[in-house]
């Protein structure tokens, strides 16, 4: 047999152990009653509380997003029709610039075949101008040909005469005359020859 001496501390346990509880803060019981309600209203039965009701819609909301997005798209389109009005606009001053352009570069064509032409028509008219005064500076060809058959019929009349006068070539002096004469008609030379001949057949 155990012998051993009863634990003094034996009933102040028991009485710790079994004690009733302290009471607990105002807060937890509270917070129970809480817990407690909640449960009640969500279990099925009589005592379970009412549906919610679904929330009420408001029309107002609706209509002001679509006015919104109403606002949205016509502000979209209008922002389209001002770029392409601008665009518009822009090809617009862009063609207006190169008719510009076009009709400057037409009318500096103008003026300039214009004075083109002028040069053009000074210069043939200077031209025409130099040939005239080259040709009137010339002599006249019929001039300068009965020139040539005088100096010709007095070249051939001074050699009949040294032929016939120093070299005494009577005969060689005749025929020198007479080609003078049948040669170059109607010249000074020839009516001199003329005259030799008729001198020496006189003797």
């Amino acid at each position: 047999m155990n012998d051993r001496p009863p634990d003094d501390n034996l009933e102040a346990r028991l009485k710790r152990d079994y004690a009733e509880p302290a009471p607990r803060p105002e807060f937890a019981r509270d917070l129970e009653a809480r817990l407690a309600d909640r449960l009640r209203r969500a279990a099925p039965g009589p005592q379970t509380s009412p549906p919610l009701r679904a929330p009420r819609r408001r029309p107002w909301r609706r209509a002001a997003l679509f006015a919104a997005a109403a606002a949205l798209v016509l502000a979209a389109v209008g922002l389209l029709i001002r770029n392409d009005l601008e665009r518009r606009a822009a090809q617009g001053r862009r063609i207006a610039r190169l008719q510009a352009d076009v009709a400057g570069c037409e009318s500096e064509i103008r003026l300039r075949s214009a004075a083109i032409r002028r040069i053009l028509a000074r210069e043939r008219r200077a031209a025409v101008d130099a040939r005239l005064a080259d040709l009137a500076a010339r002599p006249d060809p019929l001039i300068q040909v009965a020139a040539e058959r005088e100096r010709a019929a007095a070249t051939m009349l001074a050699t009949a005469d040294r032929m016939y006068r120093r070299l005494k070539l009577r005969e060689s002096a005749v025929e020198t005359y007479q080609r003078a004469v049948v040669l170059f008609p109607g010249t000074q030379g020839a009516s001199l020859a003329r005259q030799r001949l008729s001198e020496i057949q006189s003797l």
